[in-house]
């Protein structure tokens, strides 16, 4: 397990954006990890805020991608199944073995998303 980023502070203004990257290693499984508002974290992702996010996969150096995951996710303070307030929300994509670079792509809407997120890779 390699963490690549940890709770690195992120403030993206509404709209499209996108990145790519070579792969890291052997590592076959990315997680991100969006950090959300709770009582305790007030300032984070606000209500209203949504944003989708697609992780696409190429084995060609770039030339042709596809889509390996995906998820859409709204900011605001959310009741866990246990009571508590959820903290984040997370992303698990399986690499393959061919794959040699990743692409994310972000839509942000509503506003202004803050958080903080976490990249981390796995074997």
């Amino acid at each position: 397990m390699a963490i690549i980023l940890d709770h690195s502070p992120l403030t993206l203004p509404a709209g499209s954006r996108e990145a790519q990257a070579a792969l890291p290693g052997t590592d076959r499984i990315i997680i991100l990890r969006f950090a959300r508002r709770t009582t305790a974290t007030p300032t984070l992702w606000a209500p209203g805020v949504t944003f989708a996010l697609a992780v696409d996969i190429s084995s060609d150096g770039g030339s042709t991608w596809w889509t390996s995951a995906g998820m859409t996710a709204e900011g605001g303070i959310v009741q866990a199944k246990n009571g508590g307030e959820l903290a984040e929300s997370r992303l698990t994509c399986g690499i393959p073995v061919s794959a040699n670079r990743v692409r994310v792509a972000l839509d942000i809407t509503g506003g202004t998303l803050v958080t903080e997120l976490t990249v981390e890779t796995q074997g």
